[in-house]
């Protein structure tokens, strides 16, 4: 399982269920988008919040955004290289409801997801 995405807006799901989550101090974290010299992801992530929220709330209903998890887009240069997706956080609480496979701590995720 990976955390690629492909021209359909559907990866983008397939991509939160699937990849690795790395620890934050709220929870859990994930960044789902394009990293590179040219940066290109299935429609806009500004767009993919209703997409993550159905996804959240079909797992576990009584989940709220600024609560149980956050949603930022995130676009920018950093060191030469364009950062074009967003940033998903959960909570612990969430993360067991969604079955999330819980990274070893002070493994690489946890390196490069710190938040």
């Amino acid at each position: 399982m990976s955390n690629r995405l492909t021209n359909r807006l559907t990866s983008v799901v397939d991509c939160l269920l699937q990849s690795r989550w790395g620890v934050c101090r709220r929870g859990y974290v994930k960044f789902i988008g394009s990293v590179g010299v040219i940066a290109a992801v299935p429609g806009r992530p500004h767009e993919w919040y209703p997409m993550i929220k159905q996804e959240f709330k079909r797992v576990w209903f009584c989940c709220e955004h600024g609560v149980d998890w956050w949603f930022r887009p995130k676009r920018g240069v950093r060191n030469g290289l364009v950062h074009y997706g967003a940033e998903i956080t959960i909570t612990a609480e969430l993360a067991e409801q969604l079955g999330v496979r819980v990274p070893v701590a002070g493994g690489l995720l946890d390196f490069l997801y710190t938040v």
